[in-house]
């Protein structure tokens, strides 16, 4: 199996791509960085069809059709993958995963899931210790009852209607999509639909007070809090399987910062003051900010 994941074409990118996201030099036995760069691209130039790679296709070929390929079939598959390798190996060339954020971050997951592997699965005392030590991620979230009068605008005369709101005064705004009665809302979705600013003001607001107007993306909102349930922790059997995940995820994560702590001393990081950058980083990051943008939208 390593031996096939060796000819695919990722993992091929992922050694060739190695040798040039070294910042400085890679510590080879006193080699100079020229002869490296030489010795990499040659590698990347010469693509060497030999029996094995063709018995691959021939499988994958009678994977999907359920039948070996004919003479005249192996030829054609043969060059076709030939053809997408010459246009792989260009792209290498063309260094172009220094400047794709896409394909850089999926280089890096790619090899993190090859050094993570499959994690075994843990004993209940395992389980039940993880849950023990990492208690402060496994509590209910903090909710909210509260009563309010909203406003997409801010009203002229702020002060007077809390004043009047204060005084028992039954004051009807406008309508809000949620409805003028919050009860028991959890701290997530208040604070997505009202923004973190309102969450921690109401968290603050004395408990059966008319306070505000608090602003919020839609507007702005007198509110009366009525009830804060604080965080309370969850029961292990509640949160088995998420315990689970979060296992396997932190299991997986460990093996991944060991192994990147092993291979760490093969490269030099050289920290430049000059503050200039060099093109390929910056069209790396330019590259990195329209992702950022893209999967904002």
């Amino acid at each position: 199996m390593f031996d096939r994941l060796l000819k695919e074409p990722l993992a091929i990118f992922c050694v060739a791509a190695a040798g040039i996201f070294v910042v400085d030099a890679i510590r080879n036995g006193g080699e100079s960085t020229e002869t490296l760069a030489e010795a990499d691209q040659n590698a990347v130039s010469t693509i060497v069809v030999n029996e094995a790679v063709v018995d691959i296709l021939q499988e994958d070929f009678e994977w999907l059709e359920g039948r070996e390929p004919n003479e005249e079939e192996t030829e054609q598959i043969v060059q076709e993958w030939l053809n997408e390798e010459i246009v792989f190996r260009e792209a290498l060339r063309q260094n172009m995963h220094l400047s794709d954020g896409k394909m850089r971050a999926h280089l890096i997951e790619k090899v993190r899931l090859l050094w993570a592997g499959v994690p075994s699965t843990p004993s209940e005392e395992d389980l039940l210790a993880f849950y023990m030590d990492n208690i402060q991620e496994y509590y209910s979230e903090t909710r909210v009852s509260f009563d309010q009068v909203f406003y997409s605008e801010q009203p002229e005369n702020a002060d007077e209607l809390l004043e009047r709101l204060r005084s028992g005064e039954d004051i009807e705004g406008e309508r809000y999509w949620l409805g003028d009665n919050m009860s028991d809302y959890a701290a997530s979705i208040l604070r997505s639909s009202f923004g973190g600013e309102f969450f921690t003001a109401l968290l603050e607001a004395p408990l059966e007070t008319w306070m505000g107007p608090y602003q919020s993306p839609r507007g702005y909102h007198y509110v009366k809090v009525s009830g804060v349930q604080q965080p309370q922790p969850i029961a292990y059997e509640a949160v088995r399987d998420r315990l689970l995940q979060d296992w396997s995820d932190a299991m997986l994560f460990n093996r991944v910062a060991e192994r990147t702590e092993q291979i760490r001393d093969e490269f030099d990081v050289v920290y430049d003051s000059s503050g200039e950058v060099s093109s390929s980083v910056e069209a790396l990051l330019a590259s990195a900010r329209n992702l950022r943008e893209e999967e904002g939208h």
